[in-house]
């Protein structure tokens, strides 16, 4: 046996998706777009992974140099 034990009462946390908390996805609108600085393509693909499964929605991203910083910007495309 281990020696883990079982505890009631604790509260679970939130469900919160990182996407939905750190990026404007829910007031996107069709030809919206954001700037994600210091952020992949890869990694904003990720993140809109949620509202591409949950909504359909489709988006395009480009890695790019904007001001004085590189990152990523994402567009509601449908």
């Amino acid at each position: 046996m281990t020696d883990i034990k079982i505890e009631k009462g604790i509260p679970m946390p939130e469900n919160r998706s990182k996407g939905t908390a750190l990026y404007p996805f829910e007031n996107m609108e069709v030809g919206d777009s954001f700037f994600a600085p210091n952020k992949t393509r890869q990694q904003m693909d990720n993140a809109c992974g949620h509202w591409r499964k949950a909504k359909g929605w489709k988006f395009v991203i480009r890695y790019q140099e904007e001001g004085d910083g590189i990152g990523s910007r994402v567009w509601r495309k449908e």
